[in-house]
């Protein structure tokens, strides 16, 4: 009983130490799924540290135009929504950029932009304008809360 008493009082002593933390990514965030919305399909599995670095993923969309592949490059994520981005590697504008913007909702949306240039960052902000909705299928916008750890002590 003793020996839990110390254990208990030391975890508190931990916890109570050291206002500032460290951040430590214990996963990815990721946007994930495939389904029906507008008149196309598409397929989506993107990736990235919590912090939007090591991006990585691929997304496939049969449309109107034809089949867009793309390489994620860029993925941001916040709460429900994100912004995928990268360069499309099959289809009628290989070469070319994309930027997908989802939102994981009741009904889940997206709205697909072909740019004239490859696009390796999320710099276009959150707010789909035009979206389609997902009428088969489903999106997963997982948002990681990273890990706050107090730091070392000596």
């Amino acid at each position: 009983m003793k020996s839990a008493i110390v254990l208990v009082a030391a975890a508190a002593a931990l916890l109570a130490v050291a206002p500032v933390y460290a951040q430590i990514p214990p996963g990815m965030d990721s946007v994930t799924g495939s389904g029906t919305a507008g008149t196309g399909t598409f397929s989506i599995s993107a990736q990235s540290l919590p912090t939007g670095a090591k991006a990585s993923g691929s997304i496939d969309f049969t449309l109107a135009i034809g089949t867009v592949t793309g390489q994620v490059q860029a993925l941001c994520v916040q709460g429900n929504q994100a912004v995928i981005a990268g360069t499309v590697t099959g289809g009628p504008y290989i070469g070319s950029g994309f930027v997908l913007q989802v939102r994981d909702a009741s009904p889940d949306l997206m709205q697909l932009q072909l740019t004239g240039f490859p696009v390796t960052s999320c710099t276009y902000s959150f707010g789909i304008v035009s979206p389609a909705a997902v009428t088969e299928g489903d999106l997963v916008v997982r948002d990681v809360v990273p890990i706050l750890i107090p730091p070392h002590q000596s």
